[in-house]
């Protein structure tokens, strides 16, 4: 049985994962600050289901977490990613979106992550007729956007420093 840590998993996409962790035998650590996520999202009566009230941003908060439950894997969900609200309050954006990740990141590294997957998304393409490949250059016309793909250079980076295996997985609409 492998331990999971899942960033934002209490929201839509997080929830979705975290039962499908659970149903394959992990055992799962949710750690989500609620802000657009909810508790009734989860199967909190599961046993192997750990949820932690905590923010991506809060350094020591994340690195404590990981310290006491090593997680096999993180799942870095975490983000803002309501667009209007993104053009709205850009420093939170990239506070929460590129600075968070450096501190998942950091935290990863000092409990010994072995792989981390991030959510990154369509977004960091720009605006095309055609149907984008995973080799056209990444071109965002938004705050979202680049800070998903700063995202994606900071996990190339980590990768290159560390050799853990990273992978950030672009979604679109869901």
């Amino acid at each position: 049985m492998a331990t999971m840590l899942v960033t934002g998993g209490a929201g839509f996409v997080g929830s979705c994962l975290v039962g499908r962790l659970l149903a394959d035998g992990d055992e799962v650590v949710v750690y989500d600050n609620f802000s657009t996520g909810r508790l009734d999202f989860l199967p909190v009566t599961d046993p192997r289901l750990a949820v932690v009230d905590g923010d991506i941003v809060d350094e020591a908060g994340l690195a404590r977490i990981m310290q006491q439950r090593p997680p096999d894997c993180v799942f870095h969900l975490a983000a803002i990613h309501f667009i209007p609200y993104c053009l709205a309050h850009r420093r939170e954006t990239l506070r929460v979106n590129v600075e968070g990740t450096q501190a998942v990141l950091d935290a990863c590294r000092a409990a010994g992550v072995s792989r981390i997957v991030a959510a990154s998304s369509a977004a960091v393409y720009g605006i095309s007729d055609r149907a984008n490949s995973e080799t056209d250059l990444p071109a965002p016309v938004d705050i979202y956007g680049a800070s998903k793909w700063f995202d994606e250079i900071l996990l190339r980076q980590f990768h290159q420093d560390t050799g853990i295996a990273c992978a950030a997985a672009r979604l679109f609409n869901i």
